[in-house]
Parts: structure tokens; sequence; C-alpha cells
């Protein structure tokens, strides 16, 4: 309580600003688009870059600039499982690609299951859910999200919890249905619960674990930050990706 503090100041290193992709193609109709902005140094307080004049093509088809870094294809637009779809951004003269394989989703029993719990330490009283989900095969990995429909505080807008949940097949039996139990999930009657769902290939998987483990720093048993890995070649940041997407929204009845 009485000891002396400094201020420190970390020099940062500062380096040219490179582009950064956000990219999805997927299964739901109309929901693919590539997002392009720049970077910017650590201690800068000004606005991400938005990048509106690349090229951005997905196998045969062209992205078009929409306004704000969005690019998007031609409407109807949907993703299809199986197939590998491959990324060129051109941009002041580099060309970045990527690759992505879109797998098909792990099986998911739509028979959901109520359970009521107690208040515990690090949770309130409240409901919760489970699942059953099964692998066809050992290179099935998946990304999980789940959330609630705020109707109090945001107009009905759904929300989605900060906590990231990524399925790997490699340990795993196949062809057998396998219980989760979504961690942490409170929610009380007429609520209704969202489960968000994205099929992945490894190197996406890699990239967000990445990103669960970056987030959970600070602990003595968390691993220290790091870049986060990249399947974008020719010197840009971020990730794309090719995803089978399914949204489930369960009532919790009184």
């Amino acid at each position: 309580m009485t000891a002396c503090s400094e201020v420190v100041t970390v020099d940062i290193p500062q380096s040219a600003d490179k582009l950064v992709v956000e990219g999805y193609v997927s299964t739901e109709t109309d929901s693919s688009y590539i997002m392009l902005s720049k970077t910017v140094s650590y201690y800068s307080l000004a606005k991400i870059p938005q990048v509106n004049d690349a090229f951005v093509k997905v196998n045969a088809d062209t992205f078009f600039n929409v306004g704000f870094g969005y690019y998007k294809p031609r409407s109807p637009y949907k993703g299809i499982p199986n197939v590998t779809y491959n990324l060129t951004v051109a941009y002041q003269g580099v060309t970045y690609k990527s690759v992505s394989t879109l797998q098909p989703l792990i099986k998911i029993d739509t028979l959901f299951k109520i359970i009521h719990h107690d208040k515990e330490l690090i949770a309130p009283d409240g409901y919760s859910l489970s699942f059953n989900f099964m692998f066809d095969n050992e290179n099935q990995y998946t990304y999980f999200r789940d959330g609630f429909k705020n109707d109090l505080t945001s107009f009905g807008k759904d929300s989605i919890y900060d906590q990231l949940v990524t399925f790997d097949s490699k340990n795993s039996f196949y062809g057998v249905w396998m219980p989760f139990d979504v961690p942490l999930l409170r929610l009380q009657p007429n609520d209704t619960a969202l489960l968000l769902f994205k099929s992945c290939d490894f190197n996406v998987f890699n990239y967000y674990n990445a990103i669960s483990a970056n987030a959970r720093g600070g602990s003595p048993f968390s691993s220290p930050p790091s870049n986060l890995p990249t399947n974008i070649t020719g010197g840009a940041l971020g990730f794309f990706a090719a995803q089978d997407v399914k949204h489930y929204r369960i009532r919790i009845k009184p």
C-alpha cells in the first residue's frame, strides 16, 4: 500500500502496416464475405484503416466491394461441403492467397436436454443445455459458441458469450454419440438460448485455439500471449475459413 510506483512505457518496435484479411465462405446463403483492413501501431488512437480498392476472388467468383472494407459475391451465394475454396486478394501490386476446404459439420442431435442448476460458486441458478454429437471421421474440427436472445436490454438482439469451445475428433470415437453440457450457460424461463456451430479445417482450428489461448492470458497456468497463426500467404495477417454453419434457438419453457 505504501510502495512507490512508476509508469513504464514499453518501447514497441514499429513496422510497416500490413494487410489484414478476415474471410468466410459459409453454407448459409449470402453470409460469405471477405473483410480487408490494415494494421496500425500499438499505441495509435486512429481508426483501423479499411481497404476498399482491392481485387478479391474466391475460386471463379469475384467478391465486390460493398463499403467499409467488405467484399461480397453476387447473390445468391452459398458454400458447398467438401469443396476446396481458393482465395486471391490483389492489393497494391501484391497478391495474397489462402486455401480452405469446407468440411461437413459434425452430427448434432437436436433433442436438446434442458437442465436446471441451483446457484453455484461461479454461476447463478438457472437452466443450461446438454446435447449429443457424433464425429464421422478423424479429420473433423468444430468451433462452438453459445449465447441468448436478449429481450430485456437490446430490443431482442442476439448476444453471444465470449467463451469459445473447439471440438477435435483426433482422439475421439467415430460413429458414437457423445454428450456435451454447455459450460456456465444459465437461463431463466422464457429465455431463448442460442447455439452456434461452425466446421473448420485444421489450419482454422489452430487459429481459433490460439485466440482462445490468448484470451486466457494472465493466469499462472496459461501460455504467454503470442502472434496468431495465419493461413494467408504473401505477408498478410488474419485467416480465411470455409465453414458449414448451423444455428439453433431453444426456448426455455416455464
